[in-house]
C-alpha cells in the first residue's frame, strides 16, 4: 500500500571540479522513459536513473552543454544544446 513516504534520495553532481567548488553544473528534466529518468546537464552529459531506485543507469556524453529538457518522442530521446544542435538517441 502507497504510504506518501519517500522512496529514495539521489545526490547529483553539483559542480565540474567539486573540490574548488568551480563551474556548477544544472540539470534540466527530468523526464520519464521506459521506467527511467532521463536529466540533461549543462556539463554536456546526460544521465539516466531507475525511476523505482534512483540508481545510475547510464551516464553520457552529449553534443555540448544544454540547460533544456529532454524530450521522448516515440522512443527517441531528443536533446538540444545550448549550441543549436539537436541530438537524438534510440
Amino acid at each position: 500500500r502507497d504510504t506518501g513516504d519517500v522512496l529514495w534520495v539521489k545526490k547529483l553532481p553539483q559542480f565540474v571540479n567539486p573540490t574548488a567548488h568551480e563551474e556548477p553544473i544544472f540539470w534540466a528534466g527530468p523526464i520519464l522513459a521506459n521506467n527511467q529518468l532521463v536529466l540533461a546537464g549543462s556539463n554536456g552529459h546526460g544521465l539516466i536513473l531507475m525511476a523505482d531506485t534512483g540508481k545510475k543507469s547510464l551516464e553520457f556524453e552529449l553534443a555540448g552543454q544544454t540547460t533544456l529538457s529532454p524530450i521522448l518522442v516515440d522512443k527517441t530521446l531528443v536533446f538540444l544544446t545550448d549550441s543549436a544542435t539537436l541530438v537524438a538517441y534510440r
